[in-house]
């Protein structure tokens, strides 16, 4: 991709717009197409025809029974979220030239009125947050511990049938401190189900809304020109407004405290972002997996004795933090519930060679608790997968010139959290994948970016197929098509984005040219003797990060406007880069 003409000055240079396309609209008009249309269609698909108001005494529904398995519901579920994928892309490509206060208020304002129109959906496919309000009962009206006693024992309960079945007589799978956002927000709304349902999609929402106020702050701080590309990349995402206003997932929630841990480590505020990763973790546990990486960063920007205080202060307000949380749950080791979804398999590869491997290991396919020794054996794989990744990933942060890139600590969670979506877990669904949007919304356009938004959208054909084509009523389809369709759609394509990434690289390092790595190796002196960072570079230019870090490592040649521009950057003599070359 050419760049634009170089510009008279480095200001004019660092705020360059891209170009219009092929229509020319400004950037604000594109934002108000794209947010009217998608709030036209969130409205009709998906709220007017999934009403709570119409629904809520039916229990366990999906979007193909609402629909009665019709074919124009189908058609409608399909092509809205193809459509607002395609408004969501064109208000990302062509709605942001240059930020503006105008712009900032419209990504608000239709942020805030997809929110407000799904909020009246039936949570579809979403019995989760029925579990949310039936424990939160058990902690306000039933005076029993979530975390120790099960659904059962209050059977009678009004919500008790619009619970999941597969966790009736299961303790909670999540932690204390959404057990108690759970009970507060039961205290609040009553025996009604309307009520209590707007009120936990409100928790999730809350969320949804501190999660990108956190991605603004942290991008403000390390990448001012692409803060607004970063909050609408999270808060415009389908999926993301979806799984949050429209079926209520506490995902957000965890996100929020993921988003500020990553604000407090990009200001090297390092206890507080341990703190706020742990008590992420007692929410859902994914983000325990953040410490060990805020650790290493904190280490090696500390020296001496900020280091012990670091640890000593981290150590004593996260024991705090669980203490108290606990404290009103505790009843033993069993509390903690580290292995109440292991030996579920949905949605996943493993979904798949657990049913390859069953009649190997264990005579039969049947239900998960039928093939206890398949079980082990991919419990097993995929720990030591893990764990060799992880480790992996930590050496790498440990070597890594975090001078040079300040945001790398986040491409290293995005990779963790990625690997544990598509190698590590075996019970998969698709609103995990909120998970790692928050972090594709702080980096800059690279592969691993756009793996997540692709990702993002094939997870919206997860539900869809498993309910309306290989779980009908009327037969479950034969193994392995049952899970072999959606796992194939969602998983195997996004992985084939991984494979043709790693492939194109490849390709590129091989091929790479004598004059095009000492273009690379001037450039990228000429950066370090600016004291500039790879992100500070490409956000003056408004390139890709990856782009220019092709460039350095001499495996694309650089047109030579885009050297005359990156040269007025950099300080340097026009020519300077390609002199005697």
């Amino acid at each position: 991709m050419n760049s634009e003409p170089m510009s008279a000055n480095k200001d004019e240079l660092a705020v360059k717009p891209r170009s219009q396309g092929i229509f020319p609209i400004s950037a604000t008009t594109w934002l108000i197409i794209s947010g009217l249309l998608m709030s036209v269609i969130f409205h009709m698909a998906f709220a007017t025809r999934y009403s709570l108001s119409n629904d809520a005494d039916k229990p366990l529904q999906s979007i193909a029974t609402l629909n009665n398995f019709s074919a124009d519901g189908a058609f409608l579920y399909v092509a809205g979220f193809a459509a607002l994928f395609g408004l969501y892309w064109l208000a990302m490509r062509y709605g942001m030239r240059p930020p503006t206060q105008t712009q900032w208020l419209l990504v608000g304002v239709f942020a805030l009125s997809f929110n407000i129109l799904l909020l009246p959906m039936y949570p579809a496919d979403a019995a989760d947050i029925y579990d949310y309000i039936l424990r939160g009962r058990m902690s306000a009206t039933y005076k029993l511990n979530p975390m120790v006693d099960t659904p059962n024992e209050i059977a009678t309960d009004p919500f008790y049938d619009f619970a999941a079945p597969t966790w009736h007589n299961s303790p909670s799978a999540y932690g204390p401190a959404w057990e108690m956002l759970a009970a507060v927000g039961s205290r609040i709304t009553g025996d009604e189900n309307i009520p209590n349902v707007i009120i936990f999609k409100l928790i999730s929402v809350i969320g949804y809304a501190l999660t990108a106020l956190f991605i603004g702050l942290t991008l403000r701080f390390v990448a001012p020109r692409r803060a607004l590309v970063g909050v609408t990349l999270f808060a415009w995402n389908p999926l993301v407004v979806y799984m949050t206003a429209g079926t209520g997932h506490n995902d957000a929630v965890m996100t929020a405290c993921i988003a500020l841990s990553i604000y407090c480590l990009m200001r090297r505020w390092y206890v507080g972002s341990t703190v706020a990763a742990v008590l992420g973790a007692l929410v859902k546990f994914i983000p325990i997996l953040l410490v060990p990486i805020i650790a290493i960063v904190a280490l090696r920007q500390l020296r001496g004795s900020t280091r012990l205080r670091y640890l000593a202060l981290s150590a004593l307000l996260c024991t705090v933090l669980v203490v108290s949380i606990y404290g009103p749950f505790w009843n033993g080791m069993s509390t903690l519930g580290i292995d109440r979804r292991t030996g579920l398999y949905t949605g996943s590869v493993e979904t798949l060679a657990r049913q390859t491997l069953g009649p190997l290991l264990d005579g039969q396919i049947g239900s998960p608790s039928q093939t206890p020794n398949t079980n082990q054996v991919i419990t097993l794989a995929v720990l030591v997968l893990f764990g060799a990744f992880y480790v992996n990933q930590l050496w790498r942060i440990y070597s890594a010139s975090l001078a040079a890139d300040p945001v790398y600590p986040v491409r290293t969670i995005a990779y963790v959290l990625l690997f544990y979506l598509l190698v590590t877990c075996t019970w998969f669904q698709p609103w995990y994948v909120l998970w790692v949007v928050p972090l594709a919304a702080l980096l800059d356009n690279t592969p691993l970016r756009r793996l997540i938004v692709y990702y993002s959208y094939f997870a919206t054909w997860q539900s869809f197929l498993y309910n309306y084509v290989t779980l009908r009523p009327s037969g479950f389809a034969p193994l392995p098509w049952r899970d072999l369709l959606p796992i194939a759609v969602v998983q195997f394509t996004a992985w084939a984005c991984v494979i043709f990434n790693i492939f194109s690289t490849w390709a590129r390092r091989t091929t790479r040219k004598p004059l095009t790595i000492a273009v690379g190796t001037r450039l990228s002196e000429g950066r370090k003797a600016a004291h500039l960072t790879l992100t500070q570079v490409a956000d003056r230019l408004n390139w890709r990060t990856d782009d220019l870090l092709a460039y350095e490592r001499g495996e694309r040649a650089m047109p030579i406007d885009r050297a005359w521009d990156i040269e007025q950057v950099l300080d340097l003599e026009r020519g300077q880069l390609l002199k005697g070359l």
